[in-house]
């Protein structure tokens, strides 16, 4: 089925759909995102974000989360803010989840990488590179897999970084 909404927030730039595929979060240029009912067609809750413009945005369990152009990170719950992170100097130009649900990680335009343990609601630690222009694959492997925009494979739990290797251990 296929349906279409109304222009729900200026210059939308990101959208997350939850695991059961009935609601998705969508976020805008005003620092405004919004939860959305796929199966009703409607709004359930606005989320004044705030700190610049969405940026990308993940599911927490049920709970969304949204980075910003301004560099910050925060969990809701509920449409309250349960945890807020400004680790980066700059935008947060995309975010992933590790499949256990539990740690988070974000790329910023400041040229770092940061984890974060997100049943403690605090950073983990945060990786500084030489390199400019990131992807956060949505997709992990029993690794977080951190590509530079021109590399086209690579190998089975590895990420190249520049010219750094890191591997996520589980």
């Amino acid at each position: 089925m296929i349906s279409t909404s109304e222009l729900l927030y200026p210059g939308s730039s990101s959208i997350a759909i939850d695991e059961l595929g009935e609601k998705a979060i969508v976020g805008g240029s005003d620092s405004v995102a919004g939860i959305y009912s796929l199966p009703d067609n409607n709004i359930l809750m606005v989320l004044n974000v705030g700190g610049g413009a969405i940026t990308d945005a993940v599911w927490y369990g049920d709970k969304p989360v949204v980075s910003t152009s301004s560099g910050v990170v925060k969990v809701f719950d509920g449409g309250q803010e349960a945890a807020t992170f400004t680790s980066h100097a700059g935008a947060v130009n995309a975010l992933a989840m590790h499949p256990s649900g539990e740690i988070l990680a974000s790329v910023g335009a400041d040229k770092s990488f940061v984890f974060y343990d997100l049943v403690a609601a605090k950073p983990v630690t945060q990786v500084y590179t030489d390199c400019g222009s990131y992807l956060i694959s949505k997709h992990w492997i029993h690794s977080l897999t951190l590509l530079r925009s021109n590399i086209r494979r690579v190998p089975s739990g590895w990420s190249p970084l520049c010219r750094r290797r890191y591997r996520w251990s589980s």
